[in-house]
């Protein structure tokens, strides 16, 4: 039995009904199905809608019912619980140990992990930083979150 990714856990909680054109734009903007977060011009061009609608469809289907007081989320919570143990770390490294360990099937980049996080209301506790931010290609590090941290 194939075990449940993060982006997999991300659209059952989220995008339930894979045929429905909503689930389509929320999972084609969090880029739970390609690994790489759209913006929402590049997801309005892609359905013929504008970025604003894009807005408001993924505001929709991420809204936590009220009565909800936690979401279930175990993939989830195991990834966090991992990140967790190892940081400070190159961020490239732990995306390939997730990769390697077959908690995500796309390639999900730590950005979007903490993203998923927020989602279900899960403190991520720690944000991905560049070590020379004025170099577009400067090594990533994931860190433990803190106030006077600058996070990407």
């Amino acid at each position: 039995m194939p075990r449940l990714t993060i982006e997999g856990e991300l659209i059952e909680v989220f995008a339930a009904h894979p045929h429905d054109r909503n689930a389509e734009i929320l999972v084609g903007y969090y880029g739970w199905d390609d690994g790489r977060q759209h913006t929402l011009t590049e997801v309005g061009n892609r359905f013929g809608i504008t970025r604003e609608r894009i807005r408001q469809i993924c505001a929709k289907l991420t809204r936590k019912p009220k009565d909800l007081p936690t979401i279930l989320a175990p993939v989830m919570d195991r990834t966090l619980a991992l990140i967790a143990k190892r940081l400070p770390a190159s961020a490239d490294a732990l995306e390939a140990e997730l990769r390697h360990l077959g908690w995500t099937a796309v390639g999900l980049s730590l950005e979007s992990v903490a993203v998923g996080a927020k989602l279900l209301d899960r403190a991520g506790g720690f944000c991905v930083v560049k070590l020379d931010s004025d170099c577009k290609n400067s090594p990533r590090l994931a860190v433990r979150r803190s106030k006077s941290t600058p996070c990407l």
